[in-house]
């Protein structure tokens, strides 16, 4: 009812209108303090602008706090935007230490990341081993992308090393059930 009565008063397309009901709900529960789920949803529409004027430094302050309440795509989200420096002062130990976190979570997309940015030199020193494990991690849980990545660095890794780290994987997988 409120909405119709916003979109007819103020001439506001409904798909603008429902995305402010839905930053003015997600930001009511966020302001418990402790809904992970809320203040990743707040920071995803503060970053996006949606519902609300963009605002990448208040977005990653969200995703902080929900990381820090231990919600993995919060931490996802902050270690980029720490990564990125996107509202944030750029910080790569920061960023990985948290993109690692959800990585170890399951979280795929922080894996092939983390696979990338060990392949690439992205703020830390080339590692085709780790590369080669995050990789791996993500490509068991169907990233194409990630079974490319991995293949390709496959080559430089000794039988021994491909072993070790295949066990680790398994090791992660068990850790994060």
């Amino acid at each position: 009812m409120l909405l119709a009565w916003a979109v007819q008063r103020f001439d506001i397309p409904e798909l603008e209108a429902r995305d402010i009901a839905v930053y003015d709900r997600a930001k009511e529960r966020a302001r418990s303090g402790d809904d992970g789920a809320a203040e990743l949803q707040v920071g995803i529409l503060l970053s996006e602008g949606r519902g609300v004027v963009k605002n990448d430094k208040e977005a990653a302050q969200w995703f902080k706090k929900g990381a820090l309440h231990g919600n993995i795509e919060a931490q996802y989200q902050y270690g980029n935007s720490l990564f990125k420096g996107v509202g944030v002062l750029q910080n790569y130990k920061d960023a990985i230490y948290w993109i690692e976190k959800a990585a170890r979570s399951g979280y795929v997309k922080a894996q092939y990341d983390l696979g990338n940015i060990y392949r690439f030199k992205s703020g830390v020193a080339n590692d085709d081993k780790r590369a080669y494990l995050w990789f791996t991690l993500a490509a068991g849980q169907g990233s194409m992308e990630a079974a490319i990545g991995r293949d390709q660095i496959e080559g430089r890794l000794k039988p021994e090393e491909i072993a070790a780290l295949q066990e680790e994987a398994s090791r992660i997988i068990t850790e994060s059930r």
